[in-house]
């Protein structure tokens, strides 16, 4: 790369003219403004002052005439050219440019502010390049001595060379598993380099894979530079490579640097809950997380329903991490009884951690169990009364209820029986052994209990046992009319009613035409209400064929079905056979 060169003039060249002025003596320095004396843009404007000076003697003038600017001074007093350094640090140079004299000037000099020349020529002129190591507040200095009508041609530029950047952190190499590198090296501090690093991230070995970030850093005291990556990376291989720019345009690329990410998961526990089943249905998580600078200082405790985390989570719960690593995380909401599996997780940059699965159990409410039958208030015909409704089923409920029966209104007393039933699905059903329960009124209530120490008790249940006589009469009859009678019972309490249906068929096979097929016959079939506690006579007419076939028979036996159901919804069913006396 080539050289940064400042030039003290309009165009690139000064015309310093000495002339002879009698008796004058030098008369101080004077600095012209930057950048208002110079068309072309001059590096050390940044910086805030100006760098370039000329001394005149007391009767010199300065002046432009487009192209060059004139100085014009007592030869006697040797004009002269110069550069400051106007920052706070020793600065490296490197000087070049050109001289051209008349025939008239004598010598010329380039020194610096410590008296040491850098170069110098006769009449002549030469060149101007040299090197030399400023210390803050020096000079470059170039003097001029000759006779009347001597003139130089000057152009003149100072540099510090091309920018030296490099990348000291990461290594080549290296391998990072606790987080990513900061990024970090020395640069040039030289007045005319950049005060900005590009330091520009690759995917893979090399500059030639893709270009994954490229973050600008500030060039510090010394030249250092330092900067972070601007997102979060996935684990792989990296290249990283600086570079740095002078005003004149020209960048110098440091050498890249190969590196490897490998950030493993944030170490991460969960404390268990325990073996027995949890009271509260908002236990309370706790545990240790990862304290790395790439850990997250959140935790995420993910719930899944069963014993094992898989399938879908049912809760996922939100908590922060302590400077000593601890967490405690309340359940909020809450959970539903049963046994669940959580997992805590932690996030490093691109990676989780995760802990080991930890199974625990809910158990705050006690077994979700009803007695459906018998309804409160409700009877029965029978002495074997079956007894079901609804059973908990959820982990830890206990695979049976017990029914526990007292005999009166009330569940007082000493209780006159228990009966263990097993729960099927979500149900449970069972019939009180046939014979142990005489007429009168009785008092039920369900009991189921689980692991944790819940006992549920359903509402009491008081119901009456009305064994009685069958509601199907001893007589069935045909008249010589055709017309079929039986009694039927409503056994049910005065001020109730008995509604339903009744089917009278006979129980051997007929044939009511010659040849034809043989079936049942069907001698009486009628939808009734009768009143509680009352008998009725039910009729209803045979077919004429059925008639006269009935009337062959000598001994006819029927079946009579009834199904009447009582104003408390009680429907009692009832089956009896009879035989049939034909008029």
């Amino acid at each position: 790369m080539g050289r940064t060169r400042w030039i003290a003039s309009l165009v690139g060249a000064v015309a310093l003219v000495a002339l002879c002025a009698p008796g004058a003596a030098l008369a101080g320095s004077y600095s012209w403004s930057q950048p208002g004396d110079f068309t072309g843009a001059n590096p050390e404007q940044k910086y805030g002052q100006p760098s370039w000076q000329y001394n005149l003697g007391s009767g010199g003038s300065i002046s432009s005439d487009g192209t060059n600017l004139v100085m014009q001074a007592d030869v006697g007093q040797s004009p002269m050219l110069a550069w400051h350094d106007p920052f706070g640090q020793p600065q490296a140079l490197s000087i070049s440019g050109s001289i051209a004299l008349n025939g008239v000037c004598v010598s010329w000099a380039l020194t610096d502010s410590s008296g040491r020349t850098l170069a110098s020529g006769q009449a002549t002129g030469g060149s101007l390049s040299s090197s030399d190591t400023l210390n803050p507040g020096g000079g470059i200095f170039l003097t001029l001595n000759g006779g009347v009508g001597c003139m130089a041609d000057v152009t003149m530029g100072i540099g510090a060379g091309t920018p030296n950047v490099s990348v000291t952190n990461p290594s080549s190499g290296s391998t990072f598993t606790n987080g990513v590198p900061e990024f970090s090296g020395v640069a040039s501090a030289a007045f005319d380099a950049s005060q900005t690093v590009a330091v520009r991230l690759y995917s893979g070995s090399s500059t030639s894979g893709s270009l994954v970030q490229t973050q600008n850093a500030s060039v510090g005291p010394g030249g250092s530079y330092s900067v972070v990556p601007s997102s979060q990376l996935s684990n792989g291989q990296y290249t990283v490579q600086a570079s740095q720019d002078d005003p004149a345009g020209q960048t110098n690329f440091s050498a890249p640097v190969t590196f490897n990410l490998a950030i493993t998961g944030p170490g991460i526990t969960l404390n268990s809950l325990g073996s027995t089943p949890l009271l509260s249905s908002s236990p309370t998580f706790t545990g240790r997380a990862g304290t790395r600078g790439i850990d997250t200082r959140s935790v995420q405790i993910n719930v899944f329903s069963g014993s094992s985390a898989t399938g879908a989570r049912v809760q996922q719960y939100q908590g922060s991490v302590n400077s000593d690593g601890t967490f405690s995380v309340r359940a909020s909401p809450p959970l539903a009884d049963g046994r669940y599996t959580a997992v805590a997780g932690q996030a490093a940059g691109n990676t989780r951690g995760f802990s080991s699965p930890m199974t625990f159990r809910i158990k705050a409410h006690g077994p979700a169990t009803t007695l459906a039958y018998p309804a409160k208030g409700g009877w029965d015909l029978r002495a074997d009364v079956r007894f079901f409704g609804q059973a908990g089923t959820v982990v830890g409920d206990t695979p049976s209820v017990v029914v526990e029966l007292w005999r009166g209104k009330r569940a007082k007393g000493r209780v006159i029986g228990k009966l263990r039933i097993p729960v099927r699905g979500p149900t449970w059903s069972g019939t009180w052994p046939k014979g142990r329960l005489a007429n009168g009124t009785y008092t039920a209530r369900v009991v189921q209990t689980d692991d944790a120490g819940h006992t549920t008790l359903t509402a009491p249940h008081t119901f009456s046992i009305v064994t009685a006589p069958t509601t199907i009469g001893l007589l069935v009859s045909v008249g010589r009319s055709g017309k079929a009678t039986i009694p039927i019972n409503c056994l049910a309490f005065p001020g109730n009613s008995c509604t339903g249906t009744v089917l009278v068929v006979t129980k051997g096979s007929f044939r009511t035409t010659s040849g034809g097929p043989a079936g049942q016959l069907r001698v009486l079939f009628a939808y009734v209400t009768i009143q509680g506690n009352q008998t009725r006579l039910v009729s209803g007419r045979v077919p004429g064929l059925a008639a006269a076939v009935l009337r062959r028979g000598k001994s006819v036996t029927v079946r009579v079905t009834t199904s009447l159901t009582w104003s408390g919804g009680t429907t009692h069913a009832d089956s009896a056979i009879r035989q049939l006396k034909i008029q």
